[in-house]
């Protein structure tokens, strides 16, 4: 491994999180001391709690000399560490992505991202961008698979940004034209960077062979998904309430595989972690099973994201 920074980054619904989330893994069974940092978790080194809130930058200048620091204490920690970084969304969509909605000159931006250039030159980080050939087809391929509540939330928010109104975009339309945009201008960065960059089109998540060429370019052996026990799959699969409420969602059972249906925005593949413990893939949060009760139990637990909570369900 020559690098101890990897970077992940790509438009909403490109594959971010499960490409960190599986980097992680494939370090992790080489050995490595890993460390992935969901672009929603609270402790990412780039965080800001102020932007995630109000989606708004009152003062550019503010913010990045704000973010130029936390890239500048990043490094530093790295330079102190053994510990390998992944780090998604903040290369470009939670801090260039950021700037170009808030309607901030292109020049100022890629002065911003010039400037995040020569203090990452020293640690020489490595890349892996998800730039869609047609965000047209890469949006209609998220509508197919993420909630549509959480598609009519993001969807609003990009539209009500101050680019958007800027340039009078409104519908589906001006989402896409305002994407399409941002990705040609994160296209002109990622190149001009001069870092190790992989760069795979996200338009038909293609996970397969996006896996096999992230493991080469990283320099580590793919890890497959080991799969629940059919005991387990047997015992899992089925309805659930949440016991505090009415809300409810799934489990469903696909060639020996479990997914979670019904929670996030879109369904999440289950990973046996230990005894009853799960990964939800590339979401940072873990499902955890009990029988205790003589009932089948799960605790959704997403405390490792801003304002996360855990989640407590009964199977019905």
């Amino acid at each position: 491994m020559e690098t101890q920074l990897i970077l992940v980054d790509g438009i909403p619904g490109s594959g971010k999180s499960t490409t960190a989330y599986y980097l992680e893994r494939f370090c992790r069974a080489a050995g490595l001391d890993a460390r992935w940092y969901h672009e929603l978790e609270a402790d990412n080194p780039l965080f800001s709690e102020e932007y995630i809130e109000t989606r708004t930058i009152d003062n550019a200048d503010q913010f990045i000399k704000e973010t130029l620091q936390k890239w500048k204490n990043l490094v530093d920690r790295i330079k102190n560490s053994k510990t390998i970084y992944i780090i998604e969304g903040y290369l470009l969509q939670g801090t260039v992505g950021a700037l170009f909605d808030n309607a901030v000159e292109e020049a100022v931006i890629k002065d911003y991202a010039d400037q995040v250039a020569t203090i990452l030159k020293e640690i020489k980080p490595s890349v892996i961008y998800f730039s869609p050939e047609n965000v047209y087809q890469n949006l209609l391929d998220l509508v197919q698979i993420r909630d549509p509540e959480w598609i009519r939330s993001r969807g609003k928010s990009i539209i009500s940004s101050k680019y958007a109104m800027k340039h009078k975009l409104s519908g589906y339309e001006g989402w896409v034209e305002m994407l399409t945009k941002r990705a040609k201008l994160a296209d002109k960065i990622v190149e001009a960077f001069h870092f190790s960059s992989l760069v795979l089109d996200s338009t038909g998540k293609h996970w397969g062979a996006y896996l096999d060429r992230i493991s080469d370019f990283v320099g580590l052996n793919p890890v497959r998904d080991p799969k629940p026990k059919l005991t387990i799959v047997e015992q899992l699969e089925g309805r659930y309430r949440q016991i505090k409420s009415d809300t409810t969602c799934h489990i469903v059972n696909r060639d020996g595989d479990l997914y979670l249906c019904g929670f996030f925005p879109a369904e999440r593949k289950l990973i046996p972690s230990h005894h009853t413990v799960y990964d939800i893939v590339g979401n940072a949060s873990e499902l955890k099973s009990s029988s205790e009760s003589g009932e089948i139990e799960i605790l959704i637990d997403t405390t490792r994201l801003y304002q996360g909570q855990t989640y407590e369900f009964v199977k019905i």
